[in-house]
Order: C-alpha cells, then sequence, then structure tokens
C-alpha cells in the first residue's frame, strides 16, 4: 500500500503541466492598455511589438505589469526571438476585481475569460495609507 501511494505522489509531481498552487488574492484593475514597442530589426525592417499593460491594486500595493504580445504577421525570420511570447490579449474590465498571485518578479492574473496570465511586474507602489501605519 505504501509503494502505491508513493508512486502516485511521484507521478503527480512528474506530470508536466500539473498547474502549479499559487497563493490567488483579490485585487482591482484601475487601467489597462497597449504600447507599440520597438523589438529590433531584420533585413532593414524595423520590427514592432505590442506590450500589454495592467495596473492592479492590491491591499498594500498598486503594481504595474505588462507582457509582450506575438503577433502572427512578423518576418518570418523570428520564429526563434518570439517564443514563449503570448499570442491572445487577455480581456480585462477596469476598476473590476481580478485574481493575481505573486511569485518574485512575475504575477499571475486571471482575465475576464478565466484564463491564467502571466505578467512581468515593471512597477510595485506602495500606497500612502500602508506607508503611514508602518510608521
Amino acid at each position: 500500500m505504501k509503494r502505491v501511494v508513493f508512486a502516485a505522489m511521484l507521478l503527480a509531481v512528474a506530470i508536466p503541466g500539473a498547474e502549479k498552487q499559487r497563493d490567488w488574492q483579490t485585487g482591482k484593475i484601475l487601467d489597462t492598455d497597449e504600447a507599440r514597442v520597438y523589438l529590433g530589426s531584420r533585413d532593414t525592417h524595423a520590427i514592432y511589438g505590442t506590450d500589454e499593460i495592467e495596473v492592479i491594486e492590491s491591499g498594500e500595493y498598486v503594481y504595474v505589469v505588462s507582457r509582450q504580445l506575438r503577433h502572427a504577421g512578423l518576418h518570418a525570420g523570428l520564429e526563434n526571438d518570439i517564443r514563449g511570447l503570448a499570442s491572445k490579449p487577455a480581456h480585462f474590465t477596469v476598476n473590476a476585481p481580478v485574481l493575481f498571485a505573486v511569485e518574485k518578479h512575475s504575477m499571475y492574473l486571471q482575465d475576464d475569460d478565466g484564463r491564467q496570465i502571466k505578467t512581468k511586474i515593471v512597477k510595485r507602489i506602495l500606497k500612502a495609507e500602508a506607508a503611514n501605519s508602518a510608521k
């Protein structure tokens, strides 16, 4: 019996794609935007991408997060440059609650469609009330 339990535990750890347990919190989407960013050039053509930017308020901090979107129309030689970039924009409602989890320098958000979106924390701002209570 112990071997069966151990084998089941080993399989659960070894299964790739098994969803990681995250410390989900509830925040508020304060703003969402897109920015055109220069990615580089290939064959004398400038290449631009799109960054999604979200502003999330939590109890103690306001976070600015971003992620870069991949576009199907990019030059054919860029496959290696765009790996790991998101291809679908996230859907958020401004001033609506949002589930989020912070892990080191990344933030995971659950968008309006229920998808988990991995973003990079660009800025973390201590809210004035939290700064005053720390004194």
